[in-house]
């Protein structure tokens, strides 16, 4: 069974309406992620609508979604990450990793999410 992340950064289940408010990540396309400060993680993937090379050559584009959380928490975090990526093979296939609208989080660490979706490539 595939493996999803889920994420939604809006705090209004009205304002959830474009690819900038919430994302269902394959966990296979998510290519990496790093603390670059003391409260928050980044979580870099294959581009959601830019999956293939450029008319100039090989763009590498990645769409990323940075969470928030609680102060030099990162790496246990990350790690919280990491064991649901992996977790046991009888799943629901989504994981909830933040919610904004709901205020549900993976762990309680987390405290909200932002959205960073590439633009179009022509």
């Amino acid at each position: 069974m595939k493996r999803y992340f889920y994420f939604r950064d809006v705090t209004a289940i009205g304002d959830d309406d474009d690819t900038q408010s919430s994302v269902l990540v394959p966990i296979e396309n998510i290519t990496g992620m790093n603390a670059p400060t003391a409260t928050t993680i980044d979580i870099y993937f294959k581009s959601l609508i830019n999956n293939t090379p450029g008319a100039t050559g090989n763009v590498v584009l990645s769409d990323s979604v940075t969470l928030t959380v609680t102060t030099d928490l990162a790496k246990g975090v990350m790690k919280a990450l990491v064991e649901a990526m992996n977790s046991g093979p009888h799943h629901e296939g989504i994981t909830v990793v933040a919610d904004d609208v709901l205020s549900k989080y993976l762990v309680p660490q987390i405290t909200s999410c932002s959205i960073t979706t590439a633009a179009q490539v022509a």
